[in-house]
């Protein structure tokens, strides 16, 4: 009876959202006991007297801001291709439109309507150069507090971060031989150059190749044998 119970469990374990929240809430508890790692983690790209060093670096910020041009590169694929596989007909066509149509919302409602229009918005968190162990004014934040220390474009949740995710999920409609080279859009959103805090980067979500399926052997006819 229990090994019927812990096996009908399983599945709903390794479901992708009780998976994510299971992750956020670990992470949650985590940066909840100790702080420092937050901290820790940013103070290793301040210098006193200088602030965040990688911020001003011309190569670094050349390499983050073409990722702009990559983004508007992938929605526009995105779109042609959903207006491709519409003019088809066939079951084909309308698998690879539901996708398309997905990563579009996704890209929509995530980084666009939630991450830049809600949270960092209305959130409140600053960012590192903005708190005084930094070199600002605003005393640290912990996760999940709302404060009104900033008043626009905050860094909760992060907008880099949130990006890279989805570049991430684009990857699946990449053919596996191309997507290391697809991945390259994922690491140039990386939040690195204004310093961030450890707690505000959302985790890209994995994806699973789905099991290949094997045809039914041939039986093999009495003649045969």
């Amino acid at each position: 009876m229990r090994l019927g119970l812990l096996t009908t469990a399983a599945p709903r374990m390794l479901d992708p959202l009780t998976l994510s929240l299971s992750v956020v809430g670990a992470l949650t508890l985590l940066f909840l006991l100790f702080p420092q790692i937050d901290l820790a983690a940013t103070d290793l790209f301040y210098r006193a007297g200088e602030g965040f060093p990688a911020s001003r670096d011309p190569l670094l910020r050349a390499f983050r801001e073409s990722s702009d041009f990559v983004l508007i590169v992938l929605a526009l694929g995105l779109i042609a291709r959903l207006v491709r596989v519409l003019l088809r007909r066939g079951g084909a066509g309308r698998m690879a439109a539901r996708r398309s149509v997905f990563l579009l919302a996704a890209l929509a409602v995530g980084p666009g309507l939630v991450v830049n229009g809600v949270l960092k918005s209305w959130w409140g968190r600053p960012r590192p150069v903005g708190v005084d162990l930094f070199g600002g004014d605003a005393p640290y934040q912990t996760v999940w507090r709302i404060s009104d220390w900033c008043q626009s474009n905050c860094f909760f949740v992060s907008g880099e971060g949130a990006l890279a995710a989805w570049f991430v999920a684009v990857l699946v409609l990449v053919p596996g031989r191309y997507r290391l080279v697809a991945a390259t859009p994922a690491a140039r959103r990386a939040p690195r150059t204004r310093g961030s805090w450890a707690a505000d980067r959302p985790a890209a979500p994995r994806w699973r190749r789905p099991a290949r399926r094997l045809r039914p052997s041939r039986p093999v006819s009495p003649a045969a044998g």
